[in-house]
């Protein structure tokens, strides 16, 4: 199976919407797939089409197995809403997580803004761009890093003194190279996802496991 993607999303941009009317539009757009996108009075809204769903979930179980296999700490929050009032910005992330942060994360039914960390870890899906700067509203919000996929590149942001810097490496999963996690996202796009994931799933056992170990002291089972 070779996957291809010709799909467009619709697109809806709004100029001069106050915070109230976007909070409204959230409350009744809540459950549609949909991504939507708030900055300084300009609102976004686009369509969720096949080929963001494909990247956003396979990006998904690339860091779930990462995480499962080394024992590292996470908590995902998926593409829930972060938005600040005062900066009259808010978005939802593809995919999010909280690893570094995770110990403060963990049992919590609700996140607060105002109390809790942002995400230690954001995946954007950027195949078709949105009309906004995401990337400075994620700087806003204070998310400590940004993966960015475009359908070609696979990029790495660190959030440093308040502005985004390419790196080579993630920050939250340092051990995992993003080469080799390209390579694999390039394979799932000439194969079905099992046998992907099953490759993906050894590949981490004999490369990431013997070098890293698992983490905070914990033996595998």
């Amino acid at each position: 199976m070779v996957v291809t993607f010709k799909e467009q999303p619709q697109r809806l941009v709004l100029y001069s919407i106050p915070w109230k009317s976007y909070d409204a539009i959230l409350h009744a757009l809540d459950g549609r797939r949909l991504r939507i996108t708030y900055d300084r009075g300009t609102l976004e809204i686009m369509t969720i089409g096949f080929p963001h769903e494909f990247y956003k979930y396979l990006f998904g179980r690339f860091v779930d197995i990462v995480t499962l296999e080394l024992i590292i700490a996470m908590i995902p929050g998926g593409s829930l809403t972060f938005r600040r009032e005062t900066m009259e910005k808010g978005l939802e992330p593809d995919q999010c997580y909280w690893i570094q942060n995770a110990a403060l994360m963990v049992g919590k039914k609700k996140y607060d803004i105002e109390v809790d960390p942002p995400p230690d870890v954001a995946i954007e899906i950027d195949i078709f761009s949105s009309s906004l700067d995401r990337m400075s509203i994620y700087a806003a919000l204070g998310v400590r890093e940004v993966w960015r996929y475009d359908g070609e590149t696979l990029q790495v942001f660190h959030l440093v003194a308040g502005k985004y810097k390419l790196k080579d490496r993630s920050r939250a999963l340092p051990m995992l190279p993003m080469q080799e996690l390209l390579r694999f996202v390039k394979e799932s796009e000439g194969a079905e996802h099992t046998t992907v994931m099953r490759s993906f799933t050894k590949w981490v056992r004999e490369t990431l496991v013997p070098v890293s170990g698992p983490k905070n002291g914990k033996s595998k089972a």
